[in-house]
């Protein structure tokens, strides 16, 4: 083949190209050289060659749409995200509402707790105070031991406490205190408790509501460790 036939065969195929490049790119209708006009989504058999692939004009369209559609989604998305993102982190950070009838609940087992814990107290005390009361007087150890109670008493470094009764029998005693509410007594009890070790290891406390709003202290102090119950 020469190169003047190879010319003549390339003229009317560049001119297909070229025209079909043409009805691609154009938005709207296409006017061939005829005068009939030609819309793009009525030509689903022409095609163009590109890279040895074809494609047709009708479905190419058909992707662009789509592709702007999926563009417009995406930008929404984008859009979306950053309330979206704000909503969770507020409800991430807000504190859980309190559940009010477990927290009634709580409270009523709490109160129920302390009543028992109360009951069992008041009859230990009971017991204790029974067996101090059966004891007959030794009357040389009762004031022995009176007598050192006293000093003990007298011993705290922010003055002495003032007992309201001192009752020693066989080897205990019932030592009564008044509390004034402002928090001397619980400091020097220690150190009386201290200077007695020796001769009374076991003391045990109990507490009397007065109707004024104070209290009154009662120590049972024994020289035997089962008379006056646990110490405390």
């Amino acid at each position: 083949m020469n190169f003047r036939h190879a010319t003549l065969m390339a003229v009317p195929v560049l001119g297909a190209v070229t025209y079909l490049t043409y009805l691609q790119l154009q938005p709207g209708e296409v006017t061939p050289h005829h005068g009939n006009a030609v819309s793009v989504d009525h030509v689903p058999t022409v095609t163009t060659i590109q890279g040895g692939q074809a494609t047709n004009l009708a479905d190419l369209a058909a992707l662009t749409g789509e592709i702007d559609a999926l563009k417009a989604e995406v930008l929404a998305l984008r859009h979306q995200l950053p309330a979206q993102s704000s909503s969770i982190a507020s409800r991430a950070d807000r504190p859980p509402a309190p559940d009010v009838r477990s927290d009634q609940s709580a409270r009523e087992e709490e109160a129920a707790t302390r009543q028992e814990e109360a009951a069992t107290r008041q009859a230990q005390m009971e017991k204790i105070d029974a067996a101090f009361r059966r004891q007959t007087i030794d009357q040389s150890w009762s004031a022995n031991t009176t007598s050192a109670i006293h000093d003990a008493l007298n011993s705290p470094e922010d003055g002495a406490l003032q007992a309201e009764n001192i009752d020693c029998r066989s080897s205990s005693c019932r030592v009564e205190l008044h509390d004034d509410g402002t928090g001397r007594l619980s400091k020097s009890l220690p150190i009386v408790a201290l200077q007695l070790a020796g001769s009374m290891p076991t003391v045990t406390a109990d507490t009397i509501p007065q109707e004024d709003g104070t209290s009154n202290v009662v120590l049972y102090m024994s020289r035997d460790s089962g008379d006056a119950g646990p110490s405390k």
